[in-house]
């Protein structure tokens, strides 16, 4: 009978060992959990935080890149706007310069056409007027062999030729 007064053939030494084994367990588990895991569990939340901070950073660095992107290309458009406009400025000062250049030439050309048609006319008058007074020739009582008509006709002939080539 003694076999029956066993509860699922437990003694009490057996039942007196496991509690002692499970108190030992919950103990252990408790001074692990103090000594170890809290250590642990403590770094890897660290870890966590320091992970998350440094994408919140990378976030902020890529918005800032992109702000900086957006201002550079920004910038880029408004040195090429003020690069056109300088340029279509040098372009305009240097068509009104050629434009006053040239004007300037040719007022000066036509100054010195005039000048030049009014030497010419002066010269023609100067040799009609030679032509003129060789018209008077002296006569030389013969010497020279020419006679008054044909002092004549030299100087309708000088006359003539300054007025053909002008």
């Amino acid at each position: 009978m003694e076999e029956m007064t066993r509860l699922f053939n437990l003694d009490a030494q057996l039942l007196h060992d496991a509690i002692l084994m499970a108190l030992a367990v919950f103990f252990l588990f408790m001074f692990l959990s103090k000594m170890l895991f809290n250590p642990v569990r403590k770094m890897l939340e660290d870890r966590r935080e320091k992970i998350a901070g440094d994408i919140d950073a990378a976030e902020s660095d890529k918005n800032d890149a992109a702000a900086l992107k957006a201002e550079y290309e920004s910038k880029i458009r408004d040195i090429d706007k003020e690069a056109e406009q300088i340029l279509s400025e040098a372009r305009r000062k240097a068509q009104s310069n050629a434009s006053r250049i040239e004007d300037e030439a040719r007022g000066e050309a036509a100054r010195i056409i005039q000048r030049a048609n009014e030497e010419a006319e002066l010269s023609r008058k100067r040799a009609m007027d030679e032509a003129g007074n060789d018209h008077d020739c002296v006569h030389d009582g013969g010497k020279s062999g020419r006679s008054e008509h044909q002092c004549n006709d030299t100087g309708d002939a000088r006359r003539r030729n300054i007025e053909r080539n002008g």
